[in-house]
């Protein structure tokens, strides 16, 4: 796991400095104001600080902007602000489970975890691939070491890299952003029910046991799908797809103004070339 870094540690309202209820034309506002402040030209410049430093400042302001100016990423952060804010260090949550321990998945919710495109050392699809697969082969081992059937647990897809197909693009995310784990997160329960003092307590025991593990299930999903849908939205396979969708729609929408042009103009020449018949003359 990416150790944590500075924008993974600092609010991204105190990044911006504005407050939780500030509204998007303000944390526009900031956003540019700060940009211009902390432009890493401008602080080398100064001195006082070295490039890396620089850079790493000026990421973390695009990426709290990036984050806060998203309707849907603004509030997904809020609900989350504290897990993401105080993540456990060391890559998992304490309290095991069968086959390994839950992934903390909150640290990489950040622009910074990755430092270019790339498959290998600290590129996006090997930092991506790797949390990825590592969620995977969480609900492997769950799944071999309760001795569950394992056709009921589809095979990821590889992420790949540049390169890769787009079909290959899109059975990847299509996996993930409708990801559904196969635990059953047994080890969040309150209640040894086994110690309860009579039949009733037990059942009582029981439900409240199996409201806390249908929770923690529940979020568990909900934070792979958002980790899912964050990463498809920053990969560039995606964007240059995007890209070229958005220039191919272009060109339809500027064939068929033409067509319609070309249509017009008959039907004009038509109207003027008309002569009324004898018979409506007479």
């Amino acid at each position: 796991m990416a150790s944590s870094s500075r924008s993974e540690k600092r609010c991204l309202y105190e990044v911006l400095g504005i407050s939780k209820e500030s509204s998007p034309d303000e944390i526009r506002s900031s956003y540019r104001r700060l940009a211009l402040q902390r432009h890493p030209d401008k602080l080398i410049k100064a001195g006082g600080i070295s490039e890396a430093d620089a850079t790493a400042q000026f990421q973390e302001l695009v990426h709290a902007y990036e984050v806060l100016s998203d309707s849907k990423e603004r509030a997904w952060y809020d609900s989350h602000r504290s897990q993401i804010l105080f993540a456990y260090a060391g890559g998992s949550k304490p309290g095991g489970m069968p086959g390994g321990s839950v992934p903390d998945l909150f640290s990489f919710f950040s622009t910074t975890v990755y430092t270019n495109y790339s498959d290998t050392g600290k590129g996006f699809y090997k930092v991506y691939f790797d949390v990825l697969n590592s969620i995977y082969l969480n609900e492997v081992n769950f799944a071999r070491t309760l001795g569950l059937r394992m056709d009921s647990l589809r095979e990821a897809p590889v992420m790949g890299n540049l390169e890769s197909p787009y079909t290959q693009v899109t059975a990847f995310y299509n996996y993930w952003l409708g990801f559904s784990t196969v635990m059953d997160f047994c080890w969040v329960e309150e209640y040894d029910v086994m110690a309860g003092p009579n039949r009733r307590m037990r059942r009582k025991m029981e439900e409240e046991n199996k409201k806390v593990r249908k929770k923690a299930k529940k979020e568990y999903n909900e934070t792979v799908r958002g980790l899912a849908a964050f990463v498809k939205k920053r990969d560039k396979r995606v964007i240059d797809m995007m890209v070229k969708k958005s220039a191919e729609m272009e060109v339809k929408k500027a064939e068929e103004r033409e067509r319609k042009k070309k249509m017009d103009k008959e039907r004009l020449e038509r109207a003027m070339n008309y002569e009324e018949p004898d018979w409506a003359k007479a």
